[in-house]
């Protein structure tokens, strides 16, 4: 329950920021902040697994010298990395906003961004070093300090940097400098917070380098080995955790370089056409990611569970375990896919100033991508914990290629637009939990029941919008519209609960094992809906 709320919190402080950013500044500050994803997942993503697992094996065995020379070791490719990535993307961000992105404005974000490269991967090896040093309390308060920082001082420097971006553009009667520099805000308060996240933790490994200096001279028997070396186990340890994920990140890149690109080609102006951007990856991308935010933490908690029933061999365990999974991810995004179908407008006006007549047609269109990308999530931990990192990956970049094809068709023939870049991600999870599916049903012999798993979620569903969605028209009648929405989503989730209890969805004994399933069960009983 505390993974949930941490990461239901890590997203909230994006509801002002993109309020201050707007959907102009949202198109810019996305479209710095995918390339800035990108190079970090390439250089830092999986780093910190890596020298974890490099530094516990090695102190495991008594090798404390050469644990000790990996750590520095893994803080010297950081540099390394780090700094090029860094130096590349401040140089070349003039040409990447202009020629690849088509989105010129947005250079100053990326050159906001480019120094985060560096901190990020020094932070990323300190990790590694404290938990595979047992020090994890210090990881897990350097994280926290991380998150909030990124989330203040984005917001605060936001704010601050659109009254700049005012002043700038009255100067320069160019209205877009005051978006520009709002993205610049929010890019700089995030290298800002990752900033301070490293010097605290640098702080902390000063101490601790001492204690790993004092055990490399008591180990004798340890031979040097060549720092080339020892990044080369590194990079090829950080592999598995990094293709899957740059995959996606190269998706979403993918998708912004094709339509602004597209659309600059039809003659839509660079304004018009980020604005949409922002709507899509500022408004739309939080809804959405709620839900997956999640289901991924749902689904890497369960990576090693699935991986202990694995070792042991027992085919028929690891088909109900995945099975299980995937069951209760339904009966969380189904019903929650219906929500988002029934009333887009009135939880875009909740939450979000400005129009959002098009971010709630996008939240309406796109809302099924939930079920796809949930069902995706799943097996894909499976796949990991079989330790299948060349099908996830496979099956991604099959995913990817058919993601691609499909939303060049949608822009070039279609001309659907923005929308066009929400069908090809719906396509692109379809597409990645077919292929998967299909690798653990040759695997393991996996079958997803379909009655309890999707027939009745669907059926209860339906019953709470019917009762929620008639509520809703008559509230509108005498209240708010905000207010409505708050009252018949208040109540969908009991009707949804109570339709799913009484058509024998989940159990008295399933309930325990959902949060908040102690309480649920009794009261399930004392209605009746349960035997």
């Amino acid at each position: 329950m505390t993974g949930i709320i941490i990461t239901l919190l890590i997203i909230l402080y994006r509801i002002p920021l993109i309020n201050i950013l707007g959907d102009k500044g949202m198109g810019y500050y996305s479209t710095a902040l995918v390339i800035y994803l990108l190079f970090m997942t390439c250089i830092a993503y999986g780093l910190p697994n890596a020298v974890t697992s490099l530094i516990s094996t090695q102190r495991s065995k008594g090798q404390n010298a050469l644990a000790y020379q990996t750590a520095r070791s893994s803080l010297l490719y950081a540099v390394v990395a780090g700094g090029g990535c860094a130096l590349l993307l401040f140089l070349c961000a003039d040409f990447i906003a202009s020629y690849l992105m088509n989105s010129s404005y947005s250079a100053l974000a990326i050159r906001a961004f480019a120094p985060g490269l560096v901190f990020i991967s020094l932070l990323g090896a300190l990790h590694g070093i404290f938990m595979g040093s047992h020090a994890v309390s210090i990881s897990k308060t350097a994280h926290k300090i991380e998150n909030f920082f990124v989330a203040i001082l984005s917001i605060v420097l936001a704010f601050l940097f659109t009254g700049y971006g005012k002043d700038i553009a009255i100067t320069n009667s160019d209205t877009a400098y005051e978006s520009a520099y709002s993205a610049f805000g929010a890019a700089l308060g995030m290298t800002a917070g990752v900033f301070i996240a490293f010097i605290f933790s640098f702080i902390l490994y000063g101490h601790l380098r001492k204690k790993l200096e004092i055990y490399a001279r008591k180990d004798k028997e340890s031979k040097a080995v060549p720092n080339r070396e020892l990044i080369k186990n590194i990079i090829t340890a950080m592999v598995p955790f990094v293709l899957t994920l740059v995959i996606f990140h190269l998706s979403s890149l993918l998708d912004y370089a094709i339509f602004n690109r597209m659309m600059n080609v039809q003659g839509h102006k660079e304004s018009s056409y980020i604005i949409l951007l922002g709507m899509l990856n500022g408004k739309y991308e939080f809804y959405i990611s709620i839900p997956l935010l999640i289901i991924n933490w749902f689904a890497t908690s369960k990576v090693p569970v699935m991986t202990k029933i694995i070792k042991d061999g027992n085919k028929r365990k690891i088909q109900s375990k995945i099975g299980q999974c995937v069951r209760y991810c339904m009966i969380l995004t189904i019903p929650w896919t219906m929500i988002y179908i029934l009333f887009p407008g009135g939880l875009m006006n909740l939450l979000f100033t400005g129009t959002n007549d098009i971010p709630a047609m996008l939240l309406r269109t796109g809302a099924v991508s939930i079920i796809f990308y949930s069902l995706a999530a799943i097996s894909n931990a499976a796949l990991n914990a079989l330790e299948d990192w060349s099908s996830v990956s496979k099956n991604t970049m099959i995913a990817l290629a058919v993601q691609v094809i499909c939303l060049l068709i949608m822009m070039i023939i279609l001309q659907w637009g923005i929308i066009a870049v929400v069908v090809s991600r719906i396509i692109f999870s379809a597409a990645l939990f077919i292929l998967n599916e299909h690798t653990l049903r040759e695997r393991t012999g996996y079958i997803q029941e379909h009655k309890r798993t999707f027939n009745i979620p669907i059926i209860a569903s339906l019953i709470m919008g019917a009762v929620t969605f008639v509520l809703y028209l008559i509230l509108n009648i005498f209240i708010s519209d905000k207010i409505a929405v708050i009252i018949v989503i208040a109540i969908a989730i009991p009707v949804y609960i109570m339709a799913l209890v009484f058509l024998g969805g989940i159990t008295q004994r399933e309930m325990y094992k959902i949060p908040g399933g102690k309480y649920l069960a009794p009261l399930c009983r004392k209605l009746h809906l349960v035997k």
